[in-house]
């Protein structure tokens, strides 16, 4: 019962992993044009603003970017995908070795 658990265990955290990088991917890699208004967006739809000089400068992030909390937010949900993935690893590699 407790391989199967792992087994599962791992499949979950192999998912939130891939996740993560897809999220990532979508939120500053993908990008799209209104082209009658000209505005920029994301690929969550959120709309690109220019980013301040001092942050380009500072942090090497894109030119535009949607925005100071969205940009947090994002390196919350990435960092937290990975270190919960992680966990989950290194919890059942512990739990799967005690037999």
């Amino acid at each position: 019962m407790k391989k199967i658990v792992s087994y599962i265990a791992n499949f979950i955290a192999i998912v939130m992993g891939i996740s993560a990088f897809v999220l990532g991917f979508m939120a500053y890699f993908v990008k799209s044009i209104n082209n009658t208004s000209g505005i920029f967006y994301d690929g969550f739809g959120r709309q690109l603003y220019e980013a301040p000089t001092l942050l380009q400068i500072i942090l090497p992030i894109e030119p535009m970017w949607a925005g100071f909390v969205w940009f947090i937010l994002d390196l919350i949900v990435f960092f937290g995908l990975l270190v919960s993935a992680y966990y989950l690893f290194g919890v059942m590699d512990e739990n799967h070795d005690e037999k």
